[in-house]
């Protein structure tokens, strides 16, 4: 620290030093405070230091503990124009969607953090309005429940309940992607969704477990493995095995969590791979013809790739995947396709519309030639185009979508195949 000098002669060199000396004493902190070696006479002199300033304070016994906290809201309120008993026709409508997520992230010290959410949604059974209309169900759970141990960027350690790390579709969540229904929901009666196809996890995409995560170069390399499914106290229960491996080329993805959509923030060039393993956990929904079908190991692949690019005022978005599951789970393929485009400002946003394709295929029908296909009634298989227009008031943030999708469910034994479509919008809001 600089400080300006000024040269005393006899007494009042004198009277300057026995000043100085009691100020020192009487406050030591401010003797603390001043940088050795400064200088207290003529320039280019150094004069040594006063007992008092040799003397620190002693060290604080909290500076390891530092605690804070942060809380954020996350919402989504969403329609759709669908007859819920005809779903081929657009000539009624319904909410269907109210997702409300309270979370609290805080720290203990800057290596020991924690993350905790409650994930709320009010549903209502599809029938007939003069008997259940009183019949509604929210939905209040835990989230998330995070220990986070992160002493370095290539070793981390999170314990509790997390977003199953295995591709990007689940570790974006439906919050930062292009449409409305996250992959792999295919809808065909009315506000009945089934759980997502393409990896198999716990509600919001969640399981309990352990993960083993780390970064290189702020995110241009990550990794995650970890065991999961930990909470099921069953004899026969074996834990599920599941990691990742994913590379930008481009901008890094800091952290546990990314996106599918950057809106223009991050230059994305990225290509991912996941897998998960347990023992005896794929069953068929109904029994096989065959009853030692009905159960095997749950095996689940997912390739990724997303590139993300900003030109100039425009930014572009192609992404496609690919999940090849064992033949007891509903699919035994899912392909994922996207394109998306975000436009210059209109008003006080961005317009952004986006395109996706989905295919769901299941193996041949059982037969004598073909023991291990699929039993009749459960070999179907979907296709499935949506596309939404976002009116992007602060990218995923602050967000208004319209959009809509059609499916086709087909039944791959005789060809009969039935379609759904719906009008969907919605509107999204995070404070984080």
């Amino acid at each position: 620290m600089a400080r300006t000098t000024k040269k005393y002669t006899g007494l009042g060199a004198l009277a300057s030093g026995v000043l100085s000396s009691c100020v020192l004493l009487a406050i030591p902190g401010m003797a603390a405070a001043e940088e050795p070696g400064a200088s207290s006479g003529p320039p280019g002199e150094t004069a040594p230091l006063p007992a008092a300033a040799l003397v620190s304070p002693p060290p604080s016994s909290t500076s390891a503990f530092d605690p804070k906290i942060n809380v954020g809201a996350w919402m989504r309120l969403g329609g759709r124009v669908e007859n819920p008993t005809q779903v081929g026709r657009l000539n009624d409508g319904f909410m269907d969607t109210l997702y409300l997520v309270a979370s609290i992230r805080g720290q203990f010290a800057p290596w020991l953090k924690w993350q905790a959410s409650l994930g709320a949604q009010h549903y209502s059974p599809p029938g007939d309005v003069t008997l259940d209309a009183e019949l509604v169900y929210p939905q209040v759970g835990l989230q998330d429940l995070i220990v986070k141990i992160e002493p370095t960027d290539l070793f981390n350690i999170w314990v509790g309940k997390m977003l199953l790390p295995l591709d990007r579709a689940n570790l974006s969540g439906p919050w930062f992607i292009n449409y409305w229904l996250l992959r792999g929901i295919f809808p065909r009666s009315g506000a009945l969704v089934p759980a997502p196809y393409g990896i198999k996890s716990g509600p919001f995409g969640r399981e309990q477990g352990v993960t083993v995560w780390g970064q290189v170069a702020g995110g241009r390399f990550k990794y995650y493995g970890g065991a999961y499914a930990l909470d099921n106290a069953s004899q026969n229960a074996h834990p599920m095995y599941a990691g990742r491996l994913v590379v930008n080329l481009l901008d890094p993805e800091p952290g546990y969590f990314n996106q599918s959509a950057y809106h223009g923030e991050r230059d994305i060039l990225s290509f991912g791979v996941g897998g998960q393993y347990q023992k005896g956990a794929s069953v068929t929904v109904i029994p096989a013809a065959n009853p030692e079908l009905e159960v095997g190991d749950l095996k689940v692949v997912a390739v990724d790739a997303l590139l993300d690019k900003k030109l100039g005022s425009h930014v572009i978005t192609a992404e496609a995947s690919a999940y090849f599951m064992d033949k007891f789970q509903p699919i035994n393929r899912l392909y994922v396709v996207g394109l998306g485009y975000v436009s210059p400002s209109v008003g006080p946003g961005r317009l952004a519309p986006a395109v996706r394709a989905q295919l769901g295929t299941v193996p041949n029908v059982m037969s004598a030639e073909n023991p291990t296909g699929r039993e009749i009634g459960l070999d179907r298989e979907f296709r499935q185009v949506d596309g939404y227009v976002q009116y992007l008031i602060k990218s995923h943030q602050a967000k208004i979508i319209v959009g809509g999708f059609w499916t086709e469910t087909r039944l791959r034994s005789s060809g009969e195949a039935s379609v759904a479509k719906g009008i969907q919008f919605g509107l999204q809001l995070i404070a984080l």
